[in-house]
């Protein structure tokens, strides 16, 4: 991500994960973003208000989702424009 706090992965199982380190407990935790691309997800882009998330899959379509983890983008204002 923009801010270097988070990344986000996909692949053949058709979804996409974003992590993010908890330092609290020393580990990394993986959430699943549930709306699923019908093929591959080939490329994943985060926008600069590191929120927002572009994904793009071998079914030829995209999708935009937001992935913002309230621990780790408690500041981060949320507006479109």
């Amino acid at each position: 991500s923009p801010h270097e706090n988070k990344f986000a992965l996909g692949g053949g199982s058709r979804s996409v994960v974003v992590c993010y380190y908890q330092e609290e407990n020393n580990w990394w935790i993986s959430k699943i973003i549930k709306k699923k691309h019908t093929s591959s997800v080939t490329c994943v882009s985060w926008h600069s208000n590191n929120w927002l998330l572009a994904t793009g899959s071998s079914d030829f379509k995209c999708r935009i989702f937001a992935a913002n983890i309230s621990s780790v983008d408690a500041g981060v204002k949320r507006k479109f424009g």
